[in-house]
């Protein structure tokens, strides 16, 4: 995750600089290339945390347990491209 979050903080810098330059081309490139690594990366790790359960129970989780985060980590893997859009 913070591997994500590394990979798209930088952008909101990027776009402050081509504003205070008034390059309106590179605020643009910088925002497209942000939403595109932040949806991308999302997207990638999404599976990791859909698949969060079985990970619980391999750490030694008791399954109930794990079986009980199941709708959480889904929704949270859903959510994740937004999150990363968001930094």
């Amino acid at each position: 995750m913070y591997f994500a979050v590394g990979m798209t903080l930088p952008v909101g810098a990027l776009i402050a600089q081509a504003l205070g330059a008034r390059d309106d081309r590179q605020i643009r490139r910088a925002l497209r290339q942000g939403l595109v690594i932040g949806v991308a990366i999302g997207i990638l790790f999404a599976p990791l945390v859909i698949a969060g359960p079985i990970i619980l129970v391999w750490l030694g989780q008791d399954p109930e347990l794990s079986h009980m985060a199941t709708d959480y980590l889904t929704w949270s893997a859903v959510g994740l491209p937004f999150n990363f859009i968001f930094f």
